[in-house]
């Protein structure tokens, strides 16, 4: 019974330690994208403003098609600057840039639409 005392702060210690890690594992740019662009896009690049270059598709393999939307997951442990640049590649082939450099530190919700990009 004298080892129950270490009990309780044993149990907040592991408490707190796990709410860390579950609230380090959410990055604060993740964000939802909704397609009202009235085409199926067949790639969406996510790049930060001040780059030269897109990277990877974050769609991968599949389609987002019309009206669908997906939650575009950034790795919480590389450290970017808030602001973000959008590429779209309908699955005819035509592309559509947002390069105005978007918040997304501040933004939960885009939703693109043919001409336009709306952020929430």
């Amino acid at each position: 019974m004298k080892n129950a005392k270490w009990m309780l702060p044993l149990a907040w210690i592991a408490i707190l330690a796990f709410g860390s890690a579950t609230s380090q594992g959410q990055d604060r740019k993740n964000f939802l994208l909704v397609n009202y662009t009235g085409a199926s896009i067949r790639e969406i690049y996510v790049s930060p403003h001040e780059s030269g270059w897109w990277g990877a598709d974050v769609l991968g393999d599949g389609t987002l098609r019309n009206g669908y939307e997906t939650v575009i997951h950034f790795n919480p442990y590389v450290q970017t600057s808030c602001f973000y640049d959008f590429k779209l590649v309908y699955t005819n082939g035509y592309e559509q840039i947002y390069d105005q450099g978007w918040d997304l530190c501040k933004i939960y919700e885009i939703r693109f639409r043919a001409d336009e990009l709306v952020a929430y």
